[in-house]
């Protein structure tokens, strides 16, 4: 189970600093990335994306569960800023394939990468 507390008190111990303006479940999905997890989608060294397909359990413990029928948020997405800011947000499917395309394209247009 999840103890969404203990990413609330990550997110409040850090103003201001890493998750300074963000929610439990950036903390959350920032430490699963810590241990290995997420697929990672990049367009050169400056701009990674740790992405994470949500399950059940995390839409519950964070209240995920937004306009199901016209928006299903099925992916959350984690980036670094240069400065070091941990930024997460809930994604879309197609958010998510926009995101992986943007990608491709990129590694298309720079294949020396």
């Amino acid at each position: 189970m999840i103890d969404k507390k203990e990413y609330e008190k990550m997110v409040a111990d850090s103003t201001p600093g890493k998750f300074e303006g963000e929610n439990p479940e950036t903390a959350y999905y920032y430490d699963a990335m810590m241990n290995g997890d997420g697929e990672i989608v990049c367009f050169g060294e400056n701009e990674v994306y740790t992405v994470f397909e949500i399950s059940e359990e995390e839409k519950d413990a964070f209240d995920l569960h937004f306009d199901m029928e016209k928006n299903p948020v099925d992916y959350f997405s984690i980036w670094i800023s240069e400065q070091g800011f941990v930024n997460g947000r809930p994604m879309t499917k197609t958010m998510y394939d926009d995101l992986v395309a943007e990608s491709e394209k990129y590694y298309e247009e720079n294949e020396e990468l």
